[in-house]
């Protein structure tokens, strides 16, 4: 069975109301996915289908953790997640997708919500991730290669500053220039 089937709405024999459905997410189901960022998580997904006449609201609470590598110290940790996403799905005369919307024929007979929930799990995921985001530290050996290049930046930075000829009575003779043409104006 594919990992991504149980996604399918039955949205044939569904009546209209509130419904509520459940999925649970693990490697099986980003190894779906071409050049998944991620490889390894453990979520669970509750879905609220609120079907009206006119279209769907899907309602999308995703709760647990994903393997990513930390941006600092390269490391990977289980960076955990919870979030709540939204989306409408609308019927229409032809199938596209905007930006929270998405438009299916009207007599579809089911919904695949798989790839909706995959795009909510990446645009959870904080731009920089670092084992401040979750459980454990940063390594800390490559923190003292961090620490490190940074000081030497600053040290040459200091270097740098104290090598430059200073003329304050050039930067003066500059200002009062400047006074000269407000003056004038």
């Amino acid at each position: 069975m594919n990992a991504l089937t149980p996604f399918n709405l039955p949205l044939s024999g569904m009546s209209q109301g509130l419904h509520e459905f459940r999925f649970q997410i693990d490697r099986d189901f980003f190894a779906c996915f071409d050049a998944s960022p991620i490889a390894v998580g453990e979520l669970a997904v509750e879905l609220w289908c609120d079907k009206r006449p006119d279209m769907l609201v899907l309602a999308f609470h995703l709760k647990g953790t994903v393997r990513t590598a930390c941006n600092r110290c390269l490391g990977e940790f289980d960076l955990p997640l919870d979030a709540h996403h939204q989306l409408l799905v609308k019927y229409d005369i032809e199938e596209r997708d905007e930006a929270e919307v998405v438009y299916i024929l009207r007599d579809t007979p089911r919904l695949n919500v798989a790839k909706f929930v995959y795009e909510f799990i990446l645009i959870s995921m904080p731009m920089i991730a670092t084992h401040d985001h979750g459980e454990g530290t940063c390594d800390p050996e490559m923190l003292k290669y961090i620490t490190s290049e940074e000081e030497w930046e600053a040290q040459q930075r200091a270097q740098v500053q104290q090598q430059k000829p200073r003329d304050d009575r050039n930067d003066d003779h500059l200002w009062d220039q400047l006074k000269d043409l407000i003056k004038d104006i």
